[in-house]
Order: structure tokens, then sequence, then C-alpha cells
């Protein structure tokens, strides 16, 4: 595999982490989910795509050598070959105090990974952990599909605008995995495009833009990445508790007229950004 197919794995064991954070920060809202099972499924497919990108740094005796040696290796792929892979009977699962245990021992790990695999790996590439996961944040928040189109349209003006008659533009197919890759040569890669798409708030666009960026460079061989500039998603975050962004980041913004809101506003907005 290329650099930036073998990339997709180790985002994809980062998504695991975000959406365990996730259940972690709302687990009050639902209580009343087989949280277990879910949180099972997830550390299933954290250790899976941690140990492809492990697999394809120190494949065979390497992995031996490296197991010898790596007490965080080790452990990684005790629970992919003992419990996920497929269930041994002296396998002896850890005992955690809360999800945040297991959310910061998820971190500690998959960013040993990375910097294990560097080589095999971007050199670009990062690890931004966001408390998001995309089913659950539409169950607690009650999207069904027609309320995600009201919100789009919202957020995006021109959403669902058609091209203008007159143009000429190309057709393509999207690009939608990037396994798919192994199916094309070079002449159908040039009827393939991918699609670049904001979620339905601020953290499921970052997924969303670096899972298409990785899909990009596996299509064309480019090398970009996107991420976060965390400190204006921090503040981004405080005007939320503060009731000037919903929950899906649309700013909600004081009455035109009303002045002294207007002031208020302002004066939040410098304590804000001077992080008083």
């Amino acid at each position: 595999m290329t650099k930036w197919e073998l990339a997709r794995y180790l985002i994809d064991a980062k998504k695991a982490v975000d959406s365990i954070l996730y259940i972690s920060d709302n687990a009050k809202q639902i209580r009343n989910l087989d949280i277990r099972n879910k949180i099972t499924t997830l550390r299933s497919i954290f250790y899976l795509n941690c140990c492809t990108v492990l697999d394809n740094a120190f494949p065979k005796k390497k992995k031996r050598e490296l197991c010898d040696r790596d007490l965080i290796a080790r452990a990684i792929y005790y629970e992919r070959d003992k419990n996920f892979a497929h269930k041994d009977e002296k396998y002896i699962a850890k005992q955690y105090n809360s999800l945040n245990e297991i959310v910061d021992e998820l971190k500690q790990q998959i960013s040993h990974v990375l910097k294990i695999c560097d080589f095999v790996l971007p050199d670009i590439i990062t690890l931004d952990f966001v408390s998001h996961d995309k089913e659950l944040f539409r169950l607690i928040h009650n999207v069904s599909p027609q309320v995600e189109e009201k919100i789009k349209k919202l957020k995006h003006p021109l959403y669902g605008n058609s091209l203008p008659q007159n143009s000429c533009g190309q057709q393509f197919i999207i690009f939608h995995d990037t396994e798919d890759i192994k199916q094309l040569d070079d002449d159908s890669k040039n009827k393939y495009a991918t699609l670049f798409e904001c979620g339905i708030c601020n953290s499921e666009s970052m997924q969303n833009f670096q899972d298409s960026a990785i899909k990009t460079n596996v299509l064309f061989g480019t090398n970009i990445w996107l991420s976060f500039n965390f400190k204006n998603l921090s503040s981004v975050e405080k005007l939320k508790t503060l009731g000037y962004y919903d929950e899906f980041d649309i700013p909600k913004l004081p009455p035109e007229n009303d002045i002294e809101a207007w002031k208020k506003f302002i004066k939040i907005l410098q304590k804000v950004e001077t992080n008083e």
C-alpha cells in the first residue's frame, strides 16, 4: 500500500477514538442504549486498523522483534490477536474505571503507532481528536434526513443549486473508498473525482475533509492535508457555551436593532479572543 492508502486506516482508528470520546461526553443522553456493545465495536475498529498500519511497517519476523522490545505495540497486538481478530480463551480483559481512561489509553497507543510507523505514513498527517460520532450526534439532536437538509440549506445558501443550463462542465464518478483504487487503472482514474463535503457541525466537517484529502491523495497522487486551527475552534466552543452558537455551529447573533446586546456581544468576543 502507498503511504496515503495506509493513512486511511490510521485515521479510521482515530475516528473510533473520537466516537468513544463523544460517548463519554454525552453518556447521560444515551444511557438507554447498549453503550457497552458500542464501545466494544469501536475498540475492535481501533485495534484492527492500528494493526493494519503496524503489519505494513513491521511484517512477520519484524513484528515479533517489535513486540519483544515495545510494550505498547505488544498491548495493541494482544487486543487484536486475542480479543478482536478471534476470541482466545486465555484472553484477560483489562478493567477500566471510566470511558475517559479508555480514551486516554487509545490516544497514547495510536500516537505511538504514528511515531514508530512514520516511515510508512505521510509526514504531514496529524491526529486531531474531536468529540464526535456521526450517528449518535444525529440521534441525540433528533436530526432526521429532512431536518438535516434544512440545516444544510441554512448553513450553505447555495446548497442544492444546480449548475447553469449553459454549463459545459464534465461529469465524474465519485471516488468513495480508497480500497477501490485497486480496481482502477490510470485511464479509469481520470473519470473519477473526490467530494469535499461539510458536516453537520465543525467536528464532522473536519473528519469529512480529512477523509476526502486521503481519497484525493490516493486517487491523484497528491500530498494534501487539512486540520483545524484549534485555538479558533476553542473560541467557538466558548461562544457556544454562552449561547452564541447552536449545536450545529450556526451563529446566533443578537437582534439587529438591540444595541446593548451587540455591545455585550462585542465585549464577550474580545474576552474570548484574549483568553480572559
